[in-house]
């Protein structure tokens, strides 16, 4: 068996870290997508599309959002986010996983589904 050599292992692992970060840089839409799934953010919708960049995966929907300074971003959303989403509506995004884009005053899906519960339980 041969012995442990830690020059070695860190030399593996310096390259295996330097290969991710090489794909992640010349791939953006692997990390696109899980940043703007995060971070919170408002404008309004000028565009919205959908693409596929890597076979065998499903497609990627964006929103073009302008803010107030007439700066424009692209956001990666989710199915839903992309649905609630409008062109020319405002939207806004709150910080976290699980939120999606929608105008201010509308309710989530799972506050929607709390306030047909208790209109059932009125009835």
């Amino acid at each position: 068996m041969a012995p442990f050599d830690a020059r070695s292992l860190s030399r593996k692992l310096l390259l295996n870290a330097a290969v991710v970060a090489a794909v992640l840089l010349v791939c953006p839409w692997l990390w696109q997508s899980v940043r703007d799934a995060y971070v919170g953010y408002s404008g309004v919708v000028v565009a919205k599309g959908d693409y596929m960049w890597v076979p065998f995966r499903d497609v990627d929907w964006y929103i073009t959002l302008e803010d107030s300074q007439g700066h424009r971003t692209k956001r990666y959303v989710s199915a839903y986010g992309y649905a609630y989403c409008d062109i020319g509506s405002y939207v806004v995004k709150k910080r976290g996983f699980g939120e999606y884009p929608r105008k201010p005053g509308d309710l989530r899906p799972r506050e929607i589904e709390q306030l047909v519960q208790r209109k059932r339980e009125q009835k």
